[in-house]
């Protein structure tokens, strides 16, 4: 029987080694023909191997600092969204996405594009919003994935997609082009070249019977960012809460506890890591290393 285990032990590992390698060459020839796609590609090959690959802790065996391995965990419906350079955990009944989660890396490698004219309702979802349904609403279409990091980051096919309405939530003028604009500069032009990358998670703090834009479009009473970075075998992370009309100048002064934020929205960030870690990270209020 030892031996039996043996045998098939060596094969599932051979098996193992050539679809490790085939993916490594899949990916190679997509980042070379087809830059664009590349990301869709490295996503796909990361999700395939995260339910294969012998895990630690709910990271891969790589330990690779990627959103697929740090996925927010919510027991409210959500239907999972996978685009080029961000993934949105969208709420058909709210009509917005609860959390968006993406990744920066530096040096950036694009240049943005022009913005689209318009946003486009989201064709996967049922619950998407049209363009229309915001306008003389009094509330701008907020970006959580913002484009211009993500295009600079991922390219233009990425940019376009960032103005899906499955990643938009409705902020006030004085929020979404004030500070929250600016936090969103500071992540990708100071924060994440600091780390070199940089896990990113924002969405909504809903209240439990949000005021509605044409009876659908739930509205906010704040928004949360959630940074997360390693140096060496450190991870450092931080979150904020911004009202939707704030008052505070800096964003700093917005740093609060991840768990405050968990408290609110009932998501569960960073669960992948150890306990003892997780529990460190998220019961500060701690942004110095992200200035």
């Amino acid at each position: 029987m030892a031996r039996r285990k043996k045998k098939r032990k060596s094969r599932i590992g051979s098996f193992l080694s050539i679809l490790v390698v085939s993916a490594i060459l899949a990916l190679g020839l997509a980042r070379h023909y087809f830059p664009q796609e590349s990301a869709i590609v490295e996503s796909k090959i990361a999700q395939l191997l995260n339910g294969i690959l012998p895990s630690k802790g709910g990271i891969y065996a790589t330990d690779e600092f990627t959103v697929q391995n740090y996925f927010p965990k919510s027991e409210k419906n959500l239907q999972i969204l996978d685009n080029i350079g961000y993934t949105s955990g969208f709420s058909n009944k709210d009509a917005i996405p609860l959390w968006v989660a993406y990744k920066l890396k530096t040096p950036f490698e694009y240049n943005t594009s022009k913005r689209p004219s318009s946003f486009s309702q989201d064709p996967r979802a049922p619950g998407s919003p049209k363009h229309s349904d915001y306008s003389n609403s009094g509330y701008d279409r907020g970006h959580m994935a913002p484009n211009y990091a993500i295009g600079r980051c991922y390219g233009q096919a990425a940019q376009t997609q960032t103005f899906l309405l499955t990643n938009i939530v409705p902020q006030r003028g004085n929020m979404n082009r004030g500070i929250w604009r600016e936090m969103e500069q500071h992540i990708a032009e100071v924060a994440a070249p600091r780390f070199g990358a940089i896990l990113v998670f924002v969405g909504p703090i809903l209240e439990e019977n949000p005021a509605k834009i044409k009876g659908k479009i739930s509205v906010p009473a704040a928004c949360y960012a959630i940074l997360a970075a390693k140096r060496g075998d450190d991870i450092f992370a931080a979150g904020f809460i911004v009202p939707q009309n704030p008052q505070k100048k800096s964003i700093w002064d917005y740093c609060v506890p991840i768990d405050e934020i968990e408290k609110l929205t009932g998501i569960d960030f960073l669960s992948q890591l150890p306990d003892s870690i997780e529990d460190k990270l998220e019961a500060l209020a701690n942004p110095n290393p992200f200035k």
